[in-house]
């Protein structure tokens, strides 16, 4: 008896495996699409970051320059901009260096919503996760008065 009852339920197993593995369309023929996602390669992230550079590089200085400044903006290492404000009216001196240094790393703090408000925009508007944005204050001569970075990661 007891054997009897592990043949019927071992066929009635096989009934039901084999039943699942059939096709429910009535087709023979596969109908999944089983298409790859690729994901972008560094180098290929980076070649999206510098066409985004020069696209939007015009742009970005526009709304940072104001009448008489002269910017500039370079692409770094990674994924960060370094943004060069010379400053015509101002010449460091052996006289006056020590407080146009002082005095523009004052005022970079008082800059953070100007600047890490830009570094989060271009962060957005590039779709990356991590971006810089290096500001370098420089004389007439292109010496440099000061800089600061403004990271826009974990800004939010």
């Amino acid at each position: 008896m007891f054997k009897k009852i592990l043949i019927i339920l071992g066929a009635f197993s096989l009934v039901i495996a084999l039943t699942a593995c059939t096709n429910n369309n009535g087709d023979s023929e596969n109908t999944y699409d089983y298409t790859e996602v690729l994901e972008a390669t560094p180098e290929q992230l980076r070649a999206q970051f510098e066409l985004f550079f020069e696209e939007n590089k015009e742009q970005i200085i526009e709304t940072i320059a104001t009448d008489g400044e002269d910017v500039r903006l370079e692409l770094a290492q990674g994924y960060e901009f370094l943004m060069t404000i010379l400053l015509d009216d101002i010449e460091l001196t052996d006289a006056n260096r020590a407080s146009y240094i002082l005095s523009f790393e004052i005022t970079f703090s008082d800059m953070t919503d100007l600047f890490g408000g830009l570094a989060r925009e271009i962060k957005e508007a590039a779709e990356i996760t991590d971006f810089r944005l290096t500001v370098i204050f420089a004389d007439i001569n292109e010496i440099e008065i000061a800089r600061s970075s403004f990271d826009a990661n974990g800004l939010y």
